[in-house]
């Protein structure tokens, strides 16, 4: 399984016949180590040859490992003389060996990686509940428990660079945890996920739903409102109405920009006929 040169990259990086003369040299040695009659060279060449041009995406190292289980007589023996057909016959044993070795190899991995992925995967849920728990029963009021208690969690990534956590919630929701909760949001979050960003899907409340199903398209009038309301949201971000500390406020223009891929300041400004 490790990172070495298949037969035909010595090809070409040495020469066309580079993998075959190198193969010739470990036959040369096998000849001399068997005890046996050697191969003359022309067999030596067109063996070494055959293998170069039937096994060129064999790696290098493999081929050496053949050459040593050979010696150490995992694959018979020679009667008398080295026979070519014998060492065609057990570098096809080989392979298969090798093909079942590494076929186990990348189901222990797979398996590993599974078992891995959702030892996180239970990590996050039962770190999500318990943040969910406290944001519900810490909420002063009835409106807020409900809307928490809607919130999903769509996924949470970690890399180096960033902590990103993906919520699922409904429009309705959406802006009252942003707007009237997003202090005690905050705070609760910051205990759970330091430094996350946050962002959302909004998913369809049950009254657009209905709307949905009455009407494929959404009015003027319901779009005219949408592009209100954010702009209303927009404004309390950029003048800080709520009275938010920093790392709150960025959360929030952040989750703005996932939203609306612009930030606040860029919405008003391509909507500025609708803020007069």
């Amino acid at each position: 399984m490790g990172d070495y040169s298949t037969l035909a990259m010595l090809d070409m990086a040495f020469g066309e016949k580079a993998s075959s003369s190198w193969l010739v040299s470990l036959l040369t040695n096998l000849n001399l180590f068997s005890g046996s009659k050697n191969m003359d060279d022309g067999q030596t060449e067109s063996l070494a040859y055959l293998l170069a041009q039937e096994y060129r995406d064999m790696k290098y190292s493999v081929m050496q490992l053949f050459f040593f289980r050979f010696k150490c007589g995992d694959f018979g023996k020679f009667y008398g003389k080295v026979d070519p057909m014998v060492i065609t016959c057990a570098l096809k044993d080989f392979v298969n060996k090798c093909d079942m070795k590494r076929q186990k190899f990348l189901n222990e991995e797979y398996e590993e990686r599974r078992v891995e992925e959702e030892r996180i995967r239970k990590a996050n849920r039962m770190r999500w509940e318990k943040c969910q728990n406290e944001l519900c029963t810490g909420c002063p009021d009835d409106y807020g428990k409900k809307a928490f208690a809607a919130l999903e969690i769509y996924s949470y990534t970690e890399t180096k660079t960033e902590r990103l956590l993906t919520l699922n919630t409904d429009r309705e929701d959406y802006e009252m945890i942003e707007g009237k909760y997003i202090q005690f949001f905050s705070a609760v979050i910051r205990r759970y996920y330091p430094n996350v960003k946050i962002q959302y899907r909004l998913r369809l409340s049950p009254v657009q739903q209905s709307a949905e199903n009455n009407e494929n398209q959404p009015s003027l009038g319901k779009k005219v409102a949408d592009v209100q309301a954010t702009i209303e949201s927009a404004k309390r971000i950029i003048n800080n109405e709520l009275g938010l500390d920093t790392d709150t406020l960025e959360n929030m223009r952040y989750s703005f920009k996932l939203r609306y891929k612009c930030w606040p300041e860029e919405y008003l400004k391509r909507h500025e006929a609708d803020c007069k």
